[in-house]
């Protein structure tokens, strides 16, 4: 998880110097959201699978409701986008990179 976070880190302090750039090129942004938004998505399932998911038993199938403790208090439209945002999580797959050391 250090290398990850260590990765997401040296990301977000260069979008941070491209924004402070007066001249950054425009394809420099779209490059960084694309690379941000994985990195991102990756960090929040390594850290659902490490700390908040507990592993289930060999008794019965888990299968992922893509809910969080506290949803039902969201209105429907911000709940179902979070469940949205959900989708795939425990999917070590779908990891930015899966050469990666996290």
């Amino acid at each position: 998880m250090g290398a990850l976070r260590a990765e997401l880190s040296a990301e977000l302090a260069e979008a941070q110097a491209s924004v402070a750039a007066s001249e950054t090129d425009s394809d420099v942004f779209f490059a960084l959201a694309d690379q941000l938004r994985d990195l991102c998505w990756t960090m929040g399932s390594v850290t659902y699978c490490a700390l908040e998911w507990q592993e289930p038993t060999d008794a019965k199938a888990d299968v992922d409701k893509y809910l969080q403790a506290g949803d039902e208090r969201l209105d429907p439209e911000q709940r179902e986008r979070r469940r949205r945002l959900r989708r795939g999580r425990r999917n070590r797959r779908l990891w930015a990179s899966s050469e990666r050391a996290v």
